[in-house]
């Protein structure tokens, strides 16, 4: 995930070059979905119900002593996260796809008391020109990410759900996930040619409501951000080949705030059951002694309904001094997936993790034992 903390940033062109660039990339893009083609609709809209129910019991031992991160902390507790996703969408005489998609939160991983509403909504076109997104939805640079292969994605995958142990003020990153903002965007992902895919997605604020009434404030805190994703997949001689990169760029709104940066790099390598892959993500905070990183290696053996694999995630933040010793995050994950029937499947973990920091009363580790079942109708 892009960081967006940080301080005084003195060019705010470097990304679009003034704002009148901006608007034209916007209008363009608009143009472009808007100008595939006139048709009637060949059939009525249709309407689509699907999402997803995940639940765990997890067992969690991890520094507990008076001034430990994991004081006063319960070791077993249940994890949920869930969603509703409503999509209606019709086929035109010219074979253009025409929709919109409106997912709803009902149970929020991250955040217990996070209240039940619209996680996020957006319209999209597709066809042989590829397709446009307009609205909320995560960018390019994200789609088109090339993730290691996970255990877990709840615990491992490129934006996990679940962080089981406490943190005090350590700030390593857990994820290698660049943007995973869902604030209002264009995107545009390009057809799949000969193995080739790439996206662009221009995002015009990240900060304020929705407005019917005039223009939003600049805000102190908003960007506008350009993401670019680009992934090739192919085949060769048995063996399966995912490679993928990212770029990710924010512009202020305002001259006193950091524009950061971000890019990743993604590699997947099949050959019979098995697939093995590594991923890196760089984060440039624009500000002093702000940077992160972070990479995973992972491995997995396929063996019809039961799935079993490794993964080993690292990341590191610097924690805004000088000289001081960066923040860091360790994890090993090993288990399996069972698949007990269509969209269903159990799955458990055993997890080790190691945080560190040059503050004593940020350091935690220990060890989670994980077992749940995914439902995705």
């Amino acid at each position: 995930m892009v960081d967006f903390r940080g301080d005084v940033k003195s060019n705010r062109d470097c990304l679009y070059g003034d704002r009148s660039k901006m608007k034209k990339i916007l209008f363009g893009a608009s143009a472009l979905a808007l100008m595939v083609g006139s048709a009637s609709a060949a059939e009525a809209l249709k309407l689509g119900l699907g999402g997803y129910y995940n639940v765990y019991g997890v067992y969690v031992s991890q520094d507990d002593g008076a001034t430990e991160p994991g004081a006063n902390t319960h070791n077993f507790d249940i994890k949920r996260d869930a969603e509703v996703s409503v999509m209606g969408s019709t086929k035109l005489d010219n074979g253009m796809v025409v929709g919109a998609q409106i997912d709803l939160t009902t149970v929020n991983a991250i955040s217990a008391n996070a209240a039940n509403g619209e996680s996020k909504s957006n319209l999209f076109m597709s066809g042989n020109f590829g397709k446009v997104v307009i609205g909320e939805e995560y960018a390019a640079s994200y789609l088109l990410q090339v993730a290691s292969p996970s255990v877990d994605d709840s615990f491992d995958g490129i934006n996990p759900k679940f962080e089981l142990f406490n943190r005090a003020a350590n700030i390593a990153p857990n994820a290698m996930a660049m943007n995973v903002d869902n604030s209002a965007k264009i995107s545009y992902l390009s057809p799949v040619m000969s193995g080739f895919q790439a996206g662009v997605s221009i995002t015009p604020d990240t900060v304020g409501g929705l407005t019917f009434a005039g223009m939003r404030n600049d805000n102190a805190t908003g960007f506008q951000i350009l993401d670019l994703g680009m992934k090739y997949s192919g085949a060769a001689a048995g063996t399966t080949f995912d490679v993928g990169v990212g770029y990710s760029k924010s512009d202020a709104e305002t001259a006193a705030a950091a524009e950061p940066s971000a890019y990743n790099l993604g590699l997947n390598v099949g050959f019979g059951a098995f697939k093995v892959g590594a991923g890196y993500v760089k984060n440039d905070a624009d500000a002093a002694n702000l940077d992160s990183s972070a990479y995973q290696l992972g491995v997995t053996y396929d063996m019809g309904a039961y799935t079993v694999g490794a993964s080993y995630f690292h990341g590191e933040q610097e924690v805004g001094v000088a000289g001081t010793a960066d923040d860091k995050n360790a994890r090993i994950v090993v288990g399996g997936t069972y698949t007990y029937g269509p969209g269903m499947t159990f799955k458990g973990s055993i997890q080790h993790f190691d945080l560190d920091s040059a503050t004593a009363t940020d350091k935690n580790a220990g060890y989670a034992i994980v077992l749940g079942t995914n439902v995705n109708f």
